[in-house]
């Protein structure tokens, strides 16, 4: 178990895989099976009632083919030939995936464009820009004094900066 200093405490099996986490009177499960250490289902938790659950389904490649939520809504995961996630059908419309040089390129909302990525020739990602809101631009620098990571979007940046052990 570890103890967070906000007093939030995550709890792991044998195996170092998380199967709990505590927050005051909230309490989220994660049960797995025990062969292949797959997720199976989520439950939320207040005190000692049941809020909520979310069911996790793999198809024959292992690949998680379905959620279901306690709501009973669901929604359906497929993969294209290359494996890689393709569509996901929502109950309220798709999601489809492209990608290029292996990288996600481009997001759809029920054939509209949402999201575009622009990848460096390294394949760090620059930048992610949708049609309604500024581009969000990504920036990562390192040196003998650490590393820093960057994001700007319009009037709105965020600077992270680490020390060499990755420490803030």
């Amino acid at each position: 178990m570890v103890v967070w200093p906000d007093n939030t405490s995550w709890h792991f099996n044998h195996k170092v895989e998380i199967v709990g986490m505590e927050d005051g009177p909230f309490t989220t499960v994660y049960h797995r099976d025990d062969k292949e250490g797959k997720l199976e289902k989520i439950e939320g938790w207040y005190k000692d009632k049941l809020l909520a659950y979310i069911d996790l389904a793999y198809g024959p490649s292992r690949k998680l083919q379905s959620v279901k939520g306690s709501n009973e809504e669901q929604i359906n995961y497929h993969y294209g030939e290359n494996g890689y996630l393709s569509t996901l059908n929502f109950p309220a419309g798709n999601l489809e995936y492209k990608y290029e040089d292996h990288k996600v390129s481009e997001i759809y909302w029920d054939d509209r464009l949402v999201k575009h990525f622009y990848y460096n020739p390294q394949g760090q990602l620059l930048k992610e820009a949708n049609g309604s809101q500024p581009e969000l631009t990504y920036q990562a620098d390192s040196s003998l004094d650490g590393y820093k990571f960057a994001t700007n979007s319009g009037n709105q940046s965020q600077i992270i900066e680490y020390n060499p052990s990755f420490k803030p």
